[in-house]
């Protein structure tokens, strides 16, 4: 019914409190302004709110914590609402931001342009669901109108799962198609679906995902804890640097005396064994070049009318992740 978040809006060194949700049948938006430990609800004048998310973030680049707030007010009517910090004063700034309830929010930089955007996800009627991203130019907040399915009962996430220095997105939650966990990774403002193969996770029966390296190796693991659609489950994802499925194009191609084979790189661990064969629509088994990290040129001798066939077979960290359809180059003989 509620969310909490901590953050130091006074900018006194110690961490203050942001509390949503129902008191009875009464909804409630307070800080509470800590000092040595002793907790005391600063009157903020917030919308209270049930159903909805909270989160710190320093939206204007001034130096103190601003909020985002989201969930049911009083009228019961969805609301997403911004409210400015100003020495400790908060006031509401219009903006374009749609109502939800049922939501998740999080600031992120994701455009790497020195201010937050905002993630936000959450329902807006009986059947309509949103995910959305908005960018913050100098405090005006544009939707991006991203072509993704929206979530309720979820969370969202910022987090460089990748490495390459922007901003990709996790969610999970209840989508039009039931439980759902995708990550989304952000190229140059571009979002594409990875098709990650995570378990999709309803909140409504409770659970969370969660960003966090925890094997120590330098990138984003996830954390799955709630239930799926095969029952309960607590569950870390390693994040291997690998794509979970990829279907390799192969070219061969005759150079001069020799013959070129090329592949895309697919993954920063992956590795690649080619299958060479004599036979066409005959699966080959035996591995000729093994641990091929990028394309490949074989010399060729003269014309013994010899017909070669070629797979390209991808691995990552052990398993074998694409291949290949076969692919061929008339009348040649290869020697090693």
């Amino acid at each position: 019914l509620g969310d909490i978040a901590w953050g130091d809006y006074d900018n006194d060194g110690d961490l203050d409190i942001l509390l949503t949700g129902a008191n009875g049948s009464t909804k409630i938006s307070r800080i509470y302004r800590n000092d040595d430990g002793a907790f005391t609800d600063i009157g903020a004048g917030l919308a209270g709110v049930r159903d909805g998310a909270v989160a710190w973030g320093d939206y204007d680049n001034d130096g103190d914590l601003d909020i985002l707030l989201t969930g049911l007010d009083f009228f019961n009517a969805k609301i997403s609402k911004l409210y400015r910090n100003d020495n400790g004063l908060f006031t509401e700034v219009s903006t374009s931001l749609i109502g939800v309830d049922l939501s998740s929010v999080a600031w992120g930089d994701y455009d790497n342009d020195g201010d937050l955007d905002i993630l936000l996800s959450g329902q807006v009627n009986g059947s309509t669901r949103v995910l959305k991203v908005y960018r913050n130019d100098n405090g005006v907040f544009t939707d991006l109108a991203l072509p993704i399915s929206g979530i309720k009962e979820g969370m969202v996430s910022w987090g460089d799962y990748d490495n390459d220095g922007d901003l990709d997105i996790l969610f999970a939650g209840t989508g039009p198609g039931g439980r759902t966990t995708r990550i989304y990774d952000n190229d140059g403002g571009l979002f594409t679906d990875i098709n990650a193969g995570l378990p999709g996770i309803g909140f409504g029966f409770g659970g969370t995902a969660a960003w966090g390296d925890v094997d120590t190796d330098g990138d984003l693991d996830i954390l799955i804890v709630g239930s799926s659609n095969n029952g309960q489950l607590t569950t870390v994802y390693r994040n291997n640097d690998c794509p979970v499925e990829a279907d390799v194009p192969l070219t061969v191609t005759v150079v001069g005396t020799d013959v070129e084979l090329t592949w895309p790189d697919i993954g920063v661990n992956c590795v690649h064994d080619i299958y060479e064969s004599t036979s066409p629509y005959t699966p080959p088994t035996v591995v000729t070049y093994a641990n091929q990290t990028s394309g490949l040129l074989l010399p060729r001798t003269g014309d013994v009318n010899n017909n070669y066939y070629f797979i390209v077979e991808s691995t990552c960290d052990g398993n074998v992740i694409g291949s290949s359809q076969e692919a061929g180059e008339f009348d040649f003989a290869i020697t090693n």
